[in-house]
């Protein structure tokens, strides 16, 4: 039986889909479950394997039904699977330091990613993933605290993959007179010119070498949470990128099908954080709220700008 476990954070129809993707799977939505795993020994899934996809932005509110024509891949490993109903992102609920929470477990302030953007004292280069993703800088280790999954796996014996997660491709480190290589075996830097489909298939190649197949792989995907950014949760945009992350996860689904290993398999997706839509008509500004309370508090206050003078 393949697990769906969708950690989601406050964060159309089959006929659009790309021309390699055929539904097979989406189709099956509503039926019965029969998730197969034929011979595991024989095809090398003695032991099941995990395929863990982070989605950027997706909201618990994409599980209901009037969602389930737009993302009917993800609903049917609902279907067949878990859901949980929200997930409380990390602080600060942005992107890379959740993505990092969720591959060690550690609050971002234990880890170090405690931001999108990042300087730091001894490291030359800005730790900056979203605008400079292929940046040799994200590859120092002075911006990782903790270990992650695939490095805890990988010490067990376990053969790992990552694609487009941060701190999967990181230098070896000296310890204790060793070198050790904190990396999974296959890896893939974060480059958002790969699209999902490569992804996926990049998953599926490491899943099925004839040796050394991988039994633990992430993957992450910009989608909904870029959409959503540019354009707000409720646009026509973001069913588009919806599709696009739906298609990916359908297509890796069909080979598993094909194989008749569906049952070999547990997928866990997971959200970084979620997105509302915000208005200019709703805004409050923090300088009115502060005088307001230092009037009504300390009658006579008077607020003044004052500068760090080794800015």
């Amino acid at each position: 039986m393949v697990i769906l476990a969708i950690a989601l954070a406050l964060g159309l129809s089959l006929s659009n889909r790309s021309v390699d993707y055929s539904g097979a799977f989406a189709m099956t939505l509503g039926q019965e479950c029969n998730m197969v795993c034929e011979d595991p020994a024989k095809n090398g899934y003695s032991r099941r394997s995990t395929l863990m996809i982070a989605l950027d932005g997706f909201r618990p509110e994409f599980m209901n039904d009037s969602w389930r024509e737009i993302i009917p891949n993800i609903h049917r490993l609902a279907e067949c699977g878990s859901v949980a109903t929200k997930m409380e992102p990390s602080y600060p609920s942005t992107t890379y330091p959740n993505l990092y929470t969720l591959v060690t477990g550690l609050y971002p302030t234990i880890h170090g990613v405690i931001s999108d953007y990042l300087e730091r004292d001894g490291i030359a280069g800005a730790f900056d993933p979203r605008n400079n993703p292929q940046s040799l800088t994200l590859q120092n280790p002075g911006w990782y605290n903790g270990k992650p999954i695939w490095q805890i796996a990988k010490e067990q014996g376990v053969i790992t993959g990552s694609h487009s997660w941060i701190g999967n491709s990181v230098q070896e480190q000296s310890i204790g007179g060793f070198n050790v290589d904190p990396n999974p075996h296959y890896y893939v830097q974060h480059n958002p010119d790969i699209d999902f489909h490569a992804r996926i298939q990049s998953a599926l190649n490491w899943f099925t070498l004839p040796s050394n197949k991988a039994k633990f792989v992430n993957i992450y995907m910009e989608e909904p949470g870029n959409t959503i950014t540019q354009h707000g949760v409720s646009s026509d945009q973001v069913k588009t990128a919806l599709e696009e992350v739906d298609d990916a996860i359908g297509l890796f689904m069909e080979n598993l099908i094909r194989d008749d290993v569906t049952g070999c398999f547990d997928i866990v997706i997971v959200s970084t954080n979620g997105h509302l839509d915000v208005s200019c008509e709703n805004t409050t500004y923090f300088d009115s709220v502060l005088i307001l309370f230092l009037t009504l508090a300390c009658p006579g206050t008077s607020l003044t700008k004052t500068y760090p003078s080794n800015v």
